[in-house]
Formats: C-alpha cells, sequence, structure tokens
C-alpha cells in the first residue's frame, strides 16, 4: 500500500480494497471520509461492530447490496452487547466501493467514517472500524441502513440463496439494505442520515450527500487505486480493466473519475475543487485545478485532454444563472480548453454520450438524446426541463421549488428524479424502463411502466403515486407522513412497500408476484394476489392488513399492538401468523385442508395461544 499525504490529510484510517478480476486498491481516508463498496455474486463481508447495534438485512433475487451480495454471497454477523441487525450508519461520511469478480476488501476506518461495500462474484470484504465508522452495512452511531435478502438465506440477518453474513457492529447503528437483480443504487446522506441503497448486475449509483464528503469508487478488471483524501472532500472514481488512479486531494475537494480499459489518471486539487471525469479506452487526463474549479470532462477512444481553470471557472455540464454551454465533440478528438470566469459552452452529443447539467435559478435545459446516452440534470427554483431519450439512455434530475419535468424514455431508459416543495414529474417508460423518484412535501408523480420496468419511489410530506406496472415489473415505494399509492402489477412483478406514519397502499398483483411491507403506525394496505405469490407484511402500532391470496400462496404475518388482519385463501395455501401484545380478530377465515374447507366465523386468539388448522 503507498503512503501519501497531500497538504493538511490527517492519515486515520485504512481501506485495502482488491477488486475485480485481481484488481488492488489500497484506500485511506481520514476524519469525515466515505467509502462505498459495491458486492455481487460470490462475495464475503465480514463486519465488526460493537455495542447495541442493530442491522437489517433483506436481499431479493440473487443481489446484495451495502452490502449488496448475490448468489452464494457470504456475509458473517457477529454483534456484541445487546445488537441487533437493523440499521447501521455513522457520522457524516462514507466511503463507497464496487467491486466485481474474485475481489477481496480490507477496510479499517477510523472516527465518523461510512463505507458502503458492494462486491460480486466470489468477493471478500475483511472490515474493522473504530468508533463511530461505518461500512455500507457497517455504520455507526445513529445512521440508518437497510438489507433485505430473499430465498434461501443464512444470516443473523436476511440473505439470499445460501448466504452467509457476519457482522458486528457498533453503538446504535442501523443498517438498511435492499438489492435486486437489475437494481440500482440511490444514497443520500447527511448527518446522522439514512442509505438505501440497492445494488445488482450492471446497476448504477447515484449518491446525493450533504455535508462533510463521499468517496464512490467503482473498480472492475485489474484496477488499482490509491487514494488519500482530508478535510470533508468528495471522490468519485470507476475503474474498468487495467486501470491506474493517483488523487491527492486537500480541503473540501470533489473528485469525479471514470476510467475504462487501460487509463491513467493523475490529479491533484487544492481547496474546494471539483473533477468529474469520464474516460474510455486508452485515455489520458492531466488535470491541474486551483481555487473553487470545476471540471467536467468526456472522452471517447484515444483522445487526450489538457485543461487548467482558473478561479470560479466552470466547464460543460455545470451551469450557473442563466448560462449557456455549447460543445460537440465526436471519435478521436483533442481539445485543450483554457477558461476563464463567466464562460458559456453548449453540449449536443450522440450515441454513448454522458450529460451532466445542474442548473440555478430560472435556468432552461433542453437535450435530445439518442442511443446509449446520459443526462444527469440537478434543477433549482423555477426551472423546466424537457429531455426526450431513446433506446438505453440515463437520466438522472434532481428539482427543487417549483419545477416541472416532462421525460419520456424508451427502450432500457433510467430515469433518477429528486424532487423538492410542490413539484411535479409525468414520466412514460417502455419496456425495460428504470425509474428512481424521491418526492418531498406536496409532490406528485405519475408513472406508467411496461414490459420489465423498475420503480423507486420515495415520499415524504402529503405526497401522491400513481404506478402502473406491467410483466416484470418492480416496486420500491417508501413513504412517510400522509402519504398515498396507488400500484397495480401484472405477470411476475414486484413490490417492497415501506410505509410510516398514516400512509395507505393498494397493491394489486397477479401471476408470480412479490410483496414485502414494512407499516408503522395507523397504515393501511390492501393486497390481492393470485397465482404463486408471496406476501411478507409486519406492521406495528394500529394497522390493518386485508390480504386475498389464490392458487399456491403464502402469507407470512409479524403483527403487534392493536394490529387487524384478514385473509381468505385458496387451493392448498400457506399461511403464518404471529401475533403479539393484543389480540387478533378476524372475521373470516377459508383454509382447505386435504379435501375438506373450515369456515370459522369468529376466531380469537390471546397471546401466548397456539391455533392449528
Amino acid at each position: 500500500m503507498r503512503d501519501v499525504e497531500s497538504p493538511g490529510t490527517v492519515v486515520s484510517s485504512e481501506v485495502d480494497v482488491e477488486l475485480s478480476e485481481d484488481s488492488e486498491v489500497d484506500v485511506e481516508l481520514s476524519e469525515d471520509s466515505e467509502v462505498d463498496v459495491e458486492l455481487s455474486d460470490d462475495s464475503e463481508v465480514d463486519v465488526e461492530l460493537s455495542e447495541d447495534s442493530e442491522v437489517d438485512v433483506e436481499l431479493s433475487g440473487d443481489s446484495e447490496v451495502d452490502v449488496e451480495l448475490s448468489e452464494d454471497s457470504e456475509v458473517d454477523v457477529e454483534l456484541s452487547e445487546d445488537s441487533e441487525v437493523e440499521d447501521v450508519l455513522s457520522e457524516d461520511s462514507e466511503v463507497d466501493v464496487e467491486l466485481s469478480e474474485d475481489s477481496e476488501v480490507d477496510v479499517e476506518l477510523s472516527e465518523d467514517s461510512e463505507v458502503d461495500v458492494e462486491l460480486s462474484e466470489d468477493s471478500e470484504v475483511d472490515v474493522e472500524l473504530s468508533e463511530d465508522s461505518e461500512v455500507e452495512d457497517v455504520l455507526s452511531e445513529d445512521s440508518e441502513v437497510d438489507v433485505e435478502l430473499s430465498e434461501d438465506s443464512e444470516v443473523d440477518v436476511e440473505l439470499s440463496e445460501d448466504s452467509d453474513v457476519d457482522v458486528e457492529l457498533s453503538e446504535d447503528s442501523d443498517v438498511d439494505v435492499e438489492l435486486s437483480e437489475d437494481s440500482e443504487v440511490d444514497v443520500e446522506l447527511s448527518e446522522d442520515s439514512d442509505v438505501d441503497v440497492e445494488l445488482s448486475e450492471d446497476s448504477e449509483v447515484d449518491d446525493v450527500l450533504s455535508e462533510d464528503s463521499e468517496v464512490d469508487v467503482e473498480l472492475s478488471g485489474d484496477s488499482e487505486v490509491d487514494v488519500e483524501v482530508s478535510g470533508d472532500p468528495e471522490v468519485d472514481v470507476e475503474l474498468s480493466e487495467d486501470s491506474e488512479v493517483d488523487v491527492e486531494l486537500s480541503e473540501d475537494s470533489e473528485v469525479d473519475v471514470e476510467l475504462s480499459e487501460d487509463s491513467d489518471v493523475d490529479v491533484e486539487l487544492s481547496e474546494d475543487s471539483e473533477v468529474e471525469d469520464v474516460l474510455s479506452e486508452d485515455s489520458e487526463v492531466d488535470v491541474e485545478l486551483s481555487g473553487d474549479s470545476e471540471v467536467d470532462v468526456e472522452l471517447s477512444e484515444d483522445s487526450e485532454v489538457d485543461v487548467e481553470l482558473s478561479e470560479d471557472s466552470e466547464v460543460d455540464d455545470v451551469l450557473s444563472e442563466d448560462s449557456e454551454v455549447d460543445v460537440e465533440l465526436s471519435g478521436d478528438s483533442e481539445v485543450d480548453v483554457e477558461l476563464s470566469e463567466d464562460s458559456e459552452v453548449d453540449v449536443e452529443l450522440s450515441e454513448d454520450s454522458e450529460v451532466d447539467v445542474e442548473l440555478s435559478e430560472d435556468s432552461e435545459v433542453d437535450v435530445e438524446l439518442s442511443e446509449d446516452s446520459e443526462v444527469d440534470v440537478e434543477l433549482s427554483e423555477d426551472s423546466e426541463v424537457d429531455v426526450e431519450l431513446s433506446e438505453d439512455s440515463d437520466v438522472d434530475v434532481e428539482l427543487s421549488e417549483d419545477s416541472d419535468v416532462d421525460v419520456e424514455l424508451s427502450e432500457d431508459s433510467e430515469v433518477d428524479v429528486e424532487l423538492s416543495e410542490a413539484s411535479e414529474v409525468d414520466v412514460e417508460l417502455s419496456e425495460d424502463s428504470e425509474v428512481d423518484v424521491e418526492l418531498s412535501e406536496d409532490s406528485e408523480v405519475d408513472v406508467e411502466l411496461s414490459e420489465d420496468s423498475e420503480v423507486d419511489v420515495e415520499l415524504s410530506g402529503d405526497s401522491e403515486v400513481d404506478v402502473e406496472l406491467s410483466e416484470d415489473s418492480e416496486v420500491d415505494v417508501e413513504l412517510s407522513e400522509d402519504s398515498e399509492v396507488d400500484v397495480e402489477l401484472s405477470g411476475d412483478s414486484e413490490v417492497d412497500v415501506e410505509l410510516s406514519e398514516d400512509s395507505e397502499v393498494d397493491v394489486e398483483l397477479s401471476e408470480d408476484s412479490e410483496v414485502e411491507d414494512v407499516l408503522s403506525e395507523d397504515s393501511e394496505v390492501d393486497v390481492e394476489l393470485s397465482g404463486d405469490s408471496e406476501v411478507d407484511v409486519e406492521v406495528s402500532g394500529d394497522s390493518e392488513v386485508d390480504v386475498e391470496l389464490s392458487g399456491d400462496s403464502e402469507v407470512e404475518d409479524v403483527l403487534s399492538d392493536d394490529s387487524e388482519v384478514d385473509v381468505e385463501l385458496s387451493e392448498d395455501p400457506e399461511g403464518v401468523v404471529v401475533l403479539s401484545e393484543e389480540s387478533v380478530e378476524s372475521e373470516e377465515v377459508v383454509v382447505p385442508s386435504d379435501d375438506t374447507v373450515m369456515q370459522v366465523s369468529e376466531l380469537v386468539v390471546e397471546e401466548g395461544d397456539s391455533v392449528e388448522v
């Protein structure tokens, strides 16, 4: 491991990461650093946490996150002194690393560090944390990480298909991780915040962090990364196949680097600098920045870019206050750019292009992309964005205060939308599309998906979501405070719903659908399932659940505190009900046994009683 100390660097932690296909990554982090690691197929994660930690891990369909592990993954969880497995994050910092195929990760973090680990195929992760550190599913002090695992999982948590979890957590931490095939990872962190990560094969990671720093590293194929970070910096690195990256950052720097196939990147940044690089195939980039500079570079095959910026300069996809940027680049191009204050750039991209746009105060952006394009848009205060994408496009949109977004996607498109305060989003997707939506305070979202679509929705404060899905669709919904969700699914659909405080969810599923509900405090759930469906329901605090199942369905309910359950089963279903504290009254329960149908007009079960049918 190579040690490089940049000015003002306090090296108090170590991160040893071995990535996909014999890759190596040595990371040294100081206070308030972040590390995110993604693991998949046949991965191993060792996490040691202490004192009153909680870890909740749920994985589905051969995928794992935060730790995300898929197919035959191993996670060892060891808890000490009244620890639980359910939420574990640390204070203010984070580290994001993605590994694939036969990778190994050794992570040592110091005070207030966070580690998010995602591994793929035969990966191993060893994490040792000290005082308020976290590892994606190892976080400390009032943080949250959610992990959901399914199918033949083994853990002190819940894992998928023959997985093992060994986790040691420290002081009152929470971990919530949800994993599913071909999903996305959207992480938003703030002081003592929550981390919700969903990762799987060929997925993406979007991180929105506030206060302090973050490190997002994605490595694949014989890559090497040495990173030393100090003073609340942000580092985002994506490497593939025989890449090398040496990064020295100091005081509030940001680095976003994406490399592929034999690329070299040397970056030296000083106070409050930002670097975003997208390189492909044998590219070289040397960047020197000074004083509050921002650089966003996109290169294609065998391109070279030398960029020198002066104080408060912006390049490519960084716009502020009615600015314009126009840039047209084509294969095997060379660009030398020197920009000074108040520059303008306009970008038109085709096939396999990427666009990152940040707008502020009454800006307008009209973007047209074709085939395998990516769009990252951040809007604030009365902005408008009209985006039309075709075939394998990505759209990342962040809106604030009365913004409008109209997005039309077709064939394998992705949409990441974050809305705040009375925003409206109308999204229409077709065939293998993905939608990630986060709403806050009186927002509305109307989404129509068809064939193999995914929808991730997070709502807060009187939001409304209307979702219609068909054939192999996935819906992940998190609601808080008086939210409403109407979901209709058909054909091999999955629904993950988390509700809090007076939320309502109406779900209709058909044929091979799955529903996982977590309800709290006066929530209502109406679920209708048919044909080989599975329902896992956890209810707390005066909740109501109405479930109708048919044809080889399974129901597992955990109820507490004055909950009500009305279940109707037909055709050899299996029902397991666990009641605590108060009794539950069911008006009618129909359960076929052999060739006999028994009907009970009124069933009263007291706590501690057992009932056999």
